[in-house]
């Protein structure tokens, strides 16, 4: 199994061959795909990445089956079942380093940003009421906002006052960082197997992945 930074520089060379040569070689083979069923696989990263059908990690870093264990939920938001997802990777697979990687262009980044300007809660308020099935009074907006607010209301929490998409991107790659920081598992595992957690930020326009300090 390759350590935290071996697994790192592996993602860094497979997103400059990405960026740069567009036509490395990825064992897909049925041969492999028989070698994964037969003995198991054995990631050497987790990438914890935004469900936009342009930013998808196997073709950013180049990497064939078996090679990275994803994670991926609209703004990468970082919740309980991305969490434990997360925790079973690194506890029984072995991987350690775990990366999440934001993008320009998020959708659900944007959304955010715009709810939050105009003033319009991104926390599905439930008061005024509503029944359990979500029946009642309240408008086809608001139920909406309701079915939305598990990916709204962490990433507002994330980006705060910040109206730039780019840096708001960053802050929510930060934070789903510090989420997973903060699962004792994980930071046990940090602390006793050299797990590492790290951030990036995939620019859609070009390819590009901005690996955070």
């Amino acid at each position: 199994m390759l350590s935290a930074e071996e697994a790192l520089e592996r993602l860094k060379r497979g997103n400059h061959d990405f960026v740069t040569v567009r036509a490395h070689e990825r064992d897909l083979s049925s041969e492999r795909i028989e070698e994964l069923y037969a003995y198991g696989q054995n990631p050497f990263a987790v990438v914890v990445s935004c469900a936009d059908s342009r930013t998808v990690p196997e073709h950013m870093f180049m990497m064939g089956l078996g090679d990275l264990f994803v994670v991926r939920t609209a703004g990468n938001v970082v919740g309980p079942v991305e969490l434990a997802s997360v925790v079973y990777a690194c506890e029984h697979l072995g991987v350690k380093l775990v990366l999440v990687v934001g993008h320009t262009g998020c959708g659900a980044i944007q959304a955010t940003i715009e709810a939050c300007g105009c003033g319009d809660s991104v926390g599905g308020d439930t008061a005024g009421g509503d029944t359990a099935c979500g029946e009642g009074t309240r408008s086809d907006d608001d139920r909406q906002t309701d079915v939305m607010a598990p990916l709204t209301a962490p990433i507002a929490c994330a980006i705060g006052d910040e109206r730039d998409p780019y840096r708001a991107s960053e802050r929510n790659v930060r934070a789903g960082m510090a989420a997973l920081a903060s699962c004792p598992q994980l930071a046990d595992l940090c602390d006793r197997k050299g797990l590492r957690i790290a951030g990036a930020v995939y620019h859609t326009h070009s390819g590009v992945v901005d690996f955070l300090e």
